[in-house]
């Protein structure tokens, strides 16, 4: 069938196809330049204090302030040498539109005049700045030079003056011109800032929309970042946006990656930072602008600055911090590419010849497991460097990868043959083999554990397991009790259908500062692995668990909180997610019993102290004789319908749920009781003496 285009179908000719002007295909279009929408806004607010900073790069202005207020508009000063305001030749223009208001125009192509002619500027393509003009409901700029003052302001990326300072509401005249006052600041204000660029601008709801903000915490993160990497730089964010807000931040360092390192990495140190800093070149063949306007093709060399800080520490994730000309890269991109792989040769290298790192047939480390516990500050400087994307989030350029791999390899070599890095080196190269075995074994566990006949076949769990009907996780519990002596009860005071027990052989072992194949060595914990179904480590996954909740069954005493404290700081190592989901408890069982000497006897039960004044006060009051009060110390010691009522049945047990605070301070409690510090313990046993019994320290 032939379908006949509708009589009232226009032509396709030349008039369907029109031209936008930069301005408006910036708005239509913001995320191609902002990147992002739920990060246009910040993006927009970093274009100009990218610029600032360029400035100070350059060698002009120590301090900039960014001030966010609360009808949204944010405010930039710096103290550079402010914007050009007279007439370009080339154009007729002037200098305040052709760098704010006009698409592809910028002092960082190269002209020599600029100051930015071979600097590493984190503006490079004419743009930036422009769009967040152009994405402005409002945009004023303010210019201090030769102590006068210029202004120049856009509405809608349209150039022009408001009649007042009061936001976008304001009555506008377009205009080209930029009106020139007489500097009428005051003298102190003139002396501190003699000449710089002042930029305030109100983000268009209706390109950002009402829910966009500036991300303020990831707006910090930023600009300390910055004033660690640019030395001497001063950077204030005032911050007015919200009632709560913390007014004030001020951010300036002595500088440096080192420092940075410090502040950033998450775990204590195993030796000291390996600081690279050196730099290395290529060519490349770039259009060059001409004073005439145009283009020339000419073969350029680059040179890059690599500044790497690198560190392991005794945690287990990596965190790595990039950035580009002081850009943070969150994406990364080809600079940590070169030195990820400089890490490999050389590290593996290393590994791989020296005797007694790796055990006979075993498999080389990877670079995960190079990663695991480093922390690694990456820095470079390049001049005109390749972004992907206007966002500035990764960066791209084959040859700067090939120069920081290069530069990596050459320095890193040089640092694991001196001889005085022998002892870093060798607890480095010890801690990547140890995560590669942990990995190789965890990848093994896990793939036993995920195999469904495994699974589903009691005869390949193991023999202590006393399972339940129920293999639905959703239903199903793990009772975790203190050996066999509690175990017979239990089992007759059990629901069979959805309730397993695992009986413990004595106390666990001690994994607090294990490594994770040493864990895996010892049956008990192996087995326990294999009952959850989940894996173990980084290979945990909560929805493989074969139970729904885990509860540690102890006796009420000093063996049993041991057990329960050896067994919280284990779960929250090894199986971190099963914790923070609120799946692990400890059960609550009474530790005293009061029961009547009357016709008929009635039995009262006590978690502590408190509970057993209550009870004994009433049975008192309703002049109820009662015997000897029972204190129980272990499960065993219990009748089996005590232990189906008190101890197993939901309805009417007690439960407490571990809780992060709870875990972080059993890991705590096992490091000064059982660390490798011992001054430490002895300071915390004398400060703790004179609440302890004879009974509880073995003196």
């Amino acid at each position: 069938m032939v379908t006949k285009k509708p009589a009232t179908e226009p032509d396709y000719d030349a008039d369907a196809i029109i031209t936008l002007d930069p301005i408006i295909h910036i708005q239509k279009r913001p995320s191609l330049t902002l990147g992002p929408f739920d990060r246009m806004q910040l993006v927009a607010l970093r274009e100009p204090i990218d610029n600032s900073i360029d400035e100070y790069r350059a060698g002009h202005g120590k301090t900039i302030k960014i001030t966010l207020d609360s009808d949204g508009s944010a405010q930039i000063e710096d103290s550079g040498r402010g914007v050009p305001t007279g007439i370009n030749k080339q154009t007729g223009e002037n200098g305040i539109y052709m760098a704010f208001g006009k698409v592809g125009s910028g002092g960082k192509f190269g002209a020599a005049g600029s100051g930015y002619a071979s600097s590493a500027s984190l503006g490079l393509n004419g743009v930036g700045t422009t769009a967040t003009n152009a994405t402005a409901s409002r945009f004023d700029t303010t210019v201090f030079r030769g102590g006068k003052k210029f202004r120049l302001s856009f509405k809608d990326g349209k150039p022009g003056h408001f009649a007042g300072d009061n936001g976008p509401s304001d009555k506008f005249t377009p205009s080209m011109d930029i009106v020139e006052f007489k500097d009428d600041r005051a003298a102190k204000d003139k002396k501190e800032r003699p000449s710089g660029t002042t930029i305030k601008f109100w983000p268009n709801p209706a390109i950002f929309g009402n829910e966009s903000s500036y991300r303020v915490d990831e707006l910090k993160d930023i600009l300390r970042s910055t004033a660690f990497l640019v030395a001497g730089i001063r950077i204030i964010l005032d911050d007015k946006s919200t009632p709560d807000a913390e007014n004030i931040n001020e951010y300036e360092f002595d500088g440096g990656i080192v420092e940075m390192l410090d502040v950033v990495s998450p775990d204590e140190k195993v030796h000291d930072t390996i600081h690279v800093n050196s730099s290395g070149e290529f060519t490349e063949t770039v259009p060059v602008p001409q004073a005439d306007g145009t283009v020339k093709p000419e073969l350029v060399t680059r040179t890059v600055e690599v500044d790497v800080a690198l560190r392991w520490g005794n945690g287990y994730e990596p965190t790595t911090k990039s950035f580009v000309n002081t850009i943070s890269t969150p994406l990364h991109g080809t600079h940590v590419t070169g030195v990820e792989r400089a890490l490999s040769k050389v590290l593996l290298d290393y590994v791989k010849s020296t005797r007694g790192l790796l055990k006979a047939k075993e498999e080389a480390p990877i670079m995960e497991d190079i990663k695991e516990g480093l922390t690694a500050i990456i820095s470079i400087n390049q001049n005109e460097p390749s972004f992907v994307g206007q966002e500035k989030a990764r960066l791209g350029g084959t040859e700067t990868q090939k120069v920081v791999l290069n530069v990596m390899t050459k320095e890193l070599t040089d640092w694991v043959t001196n001889k005085k890095n022998n002892a870093a080196l060798k607890t480095i190269a010890t801690k990547v083999v140890e995560a590669s075995r942990v990995r190789l074994a965890a990848r093994v566990l896990k793939d036993v554990n995920r195999k469904k006949s495994a699974l589903e076949s009691s005869s390949s769990m193991p023999a202590k397991l006393v399972s339940c009907a129920i293999s639905d996780p959703l239903y199903t519990e793990l009772q975790i009790c203190e050996g066999d002596s509690a175990l017979g009860g239990l089992k007759n005071a059990r629901d069979s259908g959805y309730q397993a027990i695992y009986p413990l052989k004595g106390k666990p072992l001690n994994s607090h500062g294990l490594p994770l194949n040493k864990v895996l060595e010892n049956q008990e914990w192996a087995d326990l692995i294999q009952i959850i179904g989940a894996g173990v480590g980084k290979t945990f996954d909560l929805e493989q668990m074969n139970y729904r909740r885990i509860i540690m069954l102890a006796d009420a005493d000093a063996d049993g909180s041991h057990i329960r404290t050896l067994l919280i700081a284990f779960f929250w190592k090894f199986m971190r997610p099963l914790v923070e989901d609120g799946r692990l408890f400890s059960a609550l069982p009474p530790l005293f019993s009061v029961t009547t000497t009357g016709k008929t006897k009635e039995k009262f039960f006590a978690l502590n102290e408190e509970e057993l004044s209550k009870i004994t006060n009433k049975l008192d009051a309703q002049k109820k004789s009662y015997g000897k009060i029972q204190r129980h110390k272990g499960l065993g010691e219990y009748d089996d319908d005590v232990l189906a009522s008190e101890v197993m049945d939901p309805a009417t047990r007690a439960l407490r749920q571990i809780t992060v605070t709870e875990s972080i301070e059993a890991e705590r409690v096992i490091e000064l009781a059982m660390g490798g510090n011992a001054s430490n313990r002895r300071e915390w046993i004398v400060a703790t003496r004179a609440i302890l019994s004879n009974d509880d320290i073995d003196i």
